[in-house]
């Protein structure tokens, strides 16, 4: 899905008021790499969706971080 610049203008918005009070954001639904890109651009913390991992069970994610090929400064808790 191809989002509009105005969509990227008021993500970038929330994004820069939720900087100014010195927090992070976890963006959700992400599916596709333009979607990561230009959260990145924007400075976005985190992220989520289809783009990283399909829904897994709670009892598995330990496993799945371990067997991550992410290196671990990049997985982080919130």
């Amino acid at each position: 899905m191809r989002w509009a610049p105005s969509g990227w203008a008021f993500t970038g918005a929330i994004l820069e008021a939720i900087a100014s009070l010195d927090r992070k954001v976890i963006a959700e639904g992400v599916e596709t790499q333009e979607q990561a890109r230009a959260l990145s651009n924007l400075r976005c913390s985190f992220a989520q969706g289809y783009l990283y991992s399909r829904p897994v069970p709670a009892t598995d994610i330990d496993q799945m971080l371990q067997a991550s090929p992410w290196p671990r400064s990049v997985i982080q808790t919130v």
